[in-house]
């Protein structure tokens, strides 16, 4: 067309209804990972690329349904374990943005090389710069991307009763601890302690060898939690004993006085998580101080922190061969 010619003079009058955006859907689709709740995306565009993001989901497990011709429901309780489909994925480029979903949802994620139309260089660094940042480790493989967030939980010591006095000190020190963890940038939150890499246990110290407590009360209940920081978003919530515990339920969990005996000092022990019950093994590492859970810095977390830097530094000396 060698011209486009417009006569005006005249009223323009109506309505119209402006398609969905796909650069804006897809994105969209991908975050429905992020929650277990039913989400229902209106004025999705009808074309390939959509068609295809929605067929990835359903092949992770998700559960998805039209509402409609524009409309969609989608529910992604049931995605577990399964990779994303490799022919799909290569099938369009935006498959790069399931990445920091799956692994905020589950901590791994193996994904094809994304494919799409060719049109000139699209690089990724920028999401793989962004998940580095985060704390994701990416090995780069000749079909496929692996990525990994290492995760931390943290748990009261389930055998520490309530103080009278401060009743509410464990619970700070754990909620002080996330937000040290978070600060670092090392380890993601895991919400769930059955996927988390690390578990750790805290007990803040009363000074005191023996001390009256109330035993019986649920110390690591709590809300879930959706708290905005300077590093990202906290996501916490507990109900009941730990998931993939193996021990019995107790008989009589009716609050009670009783006389605690322990450590007079601060607790931060570090085990590594899997199936059954982590904490039935020895420790990985522990840091047992007066002031280890000490608000806001936290003295537990930095020397934590130091004692990683120092054993990766060890292993990078030993694969350069040095002493």
């Amino acid at each position: 067309m060698a011209d486009l010619v417009i006569t005006g003079g005249r009223r323009l009058a109506g309505s119209l209804t402006v398609g969905g955006n796909k650069n804006a859907a897809l994105p969209l689709l991908a975050a429905t990972l992020l929650t277990d709740s039913d989400i229902i995306l209106h004025n999705l565009p009808q074309i390939g690329d959509v068609a295809t993001k929605i067929e990835l989901l359903q092949k992770l497990g998700a559960r998805i349904q039209a509402q409609g011709d524009h409309s969609w429901s989608i529910r992604a309780a049931g995605v577990g374990g399964a990779e994303p489909d490799a022919t799909l994925a290569r099938k369009i480029r935006t498959s790069i943005l399931l990445a920091g979903p799956l692994l905020a949802r589950r901590g791994h994620v193996t994904l094809p090389r994304p494919g799409g139309d060719v049109i000139g260089r699209r690089r990724l660094d920028t999401h793989f710069l962004a998940l580095r940042s985060l704390g994701a480790s990416i090995e780069v493989t000749p079909s496929a991307y692996v990525l990994r967030a290492e995760t931390a939980f943290v748990l009261i010591d389930p055998d520490a009763g309530t103080s009278p006095t401060s009743p509410q000190a464990n619970q700070k020190a754990r909620d002080d601890v996330e937000k040290a963890i978070m600060k670092w940038g090392r380890f993601r939150l895991a919400i769930n302690p059955g996927v988390a890499d690390l578990i750790i246990v805290v007990r803040k110290g009363s000074g005191k060898i023996v001390q009256p407590t109330i035993g019986g009360l649920p110390t690591n209940d709590r809300p879930v939690i959706v708290q905005p920081t300077d590093n990202g978003t906290r996501l916490g919530g507990q109900k009941g004993r730990p998931p993939g515990s193996t021990d019995p339920s107790p008989q009589d969990t009716r609050p009670g006085p009783q006389l605690e005996a322990g450590l007079p000092d601060d607790m931060f022990v570090v085990y590594q998580g899997g199936a059954g019950n982590p904490l039935d093994g020895p420790p990985v590492w522990r840091y047992i101080n007066k002031d280890a859970l000490k608000s806001p810095s936290v003295p537990a977390v930095a020397e934590f922190r130091k004692a990683i830097e120092e054993a990766e530094k060890q292993q990078r000396q030993q694969k350069q061969g040095k002493p």
